[in-house]
């Protein structure tokens, strides 16, 4: 691996781990904001990768981690131009259960506000990839990137996909 290559590497190894932290703090704008990095250290990864390899594109498209990268260096180009579009799709918040006689309940609480019990909301936010139809139409896409994201990629918890496509771009090819 050459050191160009290396010192990208080493940045989406960092943007990778603070996502981590990020989806554990449950921070959505550190979230949205490391998944950028994320998403642009791959992008200048595969440029590297491409200027070296001739034939990369026909690689890339012929194994699963590779139309994983391509699926999501679509949705960076979305990302990048409408990202309000994308973002407000990532994320949900959900009620919390727990299982009651067998049953899943919504947790319910309350706290004592001026003498008063008053509901509060329990919930916990959920980061996942938009499905294709969430997201804004784009002109038509020669190259299949928009169904290697709804197969590789949409649905998907945050991280998983990002470091599937990292493999691809370290892997030594033949």
């Amino acid at each position: 691996m050459n050191h160009e290559k290396t010192k990208r590497v080493v940045a989406l190894d960092a943007a990778l781990n603070n996502l981590a932290v990020a989806l554990s703090s449950k921070d959505e704008q550190a979230i949205w904001d490391e998944i950028q990095t994320a998403l642009m250290w791959l992008y200048q990864l595969q440029e590297i990768e491409r200027q070296n390899d001739q034939g990369y594109y026909s690689h890339q498209r012929s194994i699963p981690e590779g139309q994983c990268l391509a699926g999501l260096i679509w949705v960076r180009g979305l990302a990048t131009h409408r990202q309000a579009s994308v973002r407000e799709k990532m994320f949900k918040r959900v009620g919390v259960h727990v299982l009651s006689q067998g049953e899943l309940k919504e947790v319910q609480v309350s706290r004592m506000t001026d003498g008063k019990l008053q509901p509060i909301s329990v919930n916990q936010l959920v980061a996942r990839w938009p499905e294709l139809n969430q997201l804004p139409a784009t002109p038509s896409d020669t190259y299949g990137r928009e169904a290697f994201y709804a197969q590789h990629v949409a649905g998907k918890d945050t991280l998983a996909p990002l470091k599937l496509a990292r493999e691809y771009l370290v892997a030594k090819r033949p």
